[in-house]
Order: structure tokens, then sequence, then C-alpha cells
């Protein structure tokens, strides 16, 4: 690497760890990106010289359309958990328990009346 070339990869790094404290927990924590355009900025931004950065930017592009239906689908699933859930009236809740445990014994005596009928 020519003098310039480690100057121009010293600036870019130092730009790139500014974003992150000083703290050694900082390479432990993960993020996330919540919009498809987040993630083609990350692509758009790669550095395609480098290995590592062009093998990262050509599986973004090959899974390019899983990634934004995922994250389509992730925004979806977070909608419907905001919205409220329906709730059922206290005196429709008490009288279907009622009628689950009318069911309930009725079965029950059915069996007791069957067992006792095939054994006779």
């Amino acid at each position: 690497m020519t003098e310039k070339e480690e100057q121009r990869f010293n600036k870019r790094r130092k730009v790139e760890e500014a974003s992150f404290n000083s703290d050694s927990d900082n390479q432990t924590r993960w993020g996330y990106y919540e919009d498809i355009n987040q993630v083609e900025e990350l692509r758009q931004w790669l550095n395609t010289k480098g290995i590592r950065e062009l093998a990262l930017s050509n599986e973004l592009t090959a899974r390019y359309q899983d990634i934004s239906l995922s994250m389509n689908k992730r925004q979806q699933d977070i909608y419907d958990e905001s919205e409220p859930t329906p709730q059922i009236p206290l005196n429709l809740a008490l009288e279907s328990l009622e009628n689950i445990s009318l069911i309930t014994r009725q079965k029950k005596q059915l069996n007791i009346e069957n067992f006792f009928s095939n054994n006779e």
C-alpha cells in the first residue's frame, strides 16, 4: 500500500469508526436496518475494490428481493401488533365458558354411560 493509499485508508477508517464509542462493548452489539433504502445505501457505500466488501455487495444484490420482502413482512407484522385486539364483552366470554363447561360435563357423562353399557 502506498503512503497516499494508507492515508486515504486511515482517513476512511477514522470516519467509519467515529460513530462508535471507545467502549469495548461496541464490538458485541448488533444493529438492524428497518428500511430497504438503508440496505441499498449500504450496498452503494461498499468499496467493491475490496474482496470482502465486493462479496457482501454481491450477496446483497443477489438477495435483494428476499431481503426486501422480509423487511416489508416484518414492517407489516409490527403494524399488525400495534393494532388493538378486539375485546369480547365479559358477559359473552362468561357465557362461552359456561357452554364449554356444560359440553365437557355432557361428554364425561356420555363416556361414563358408554363405559358401563359396554361392560354389562
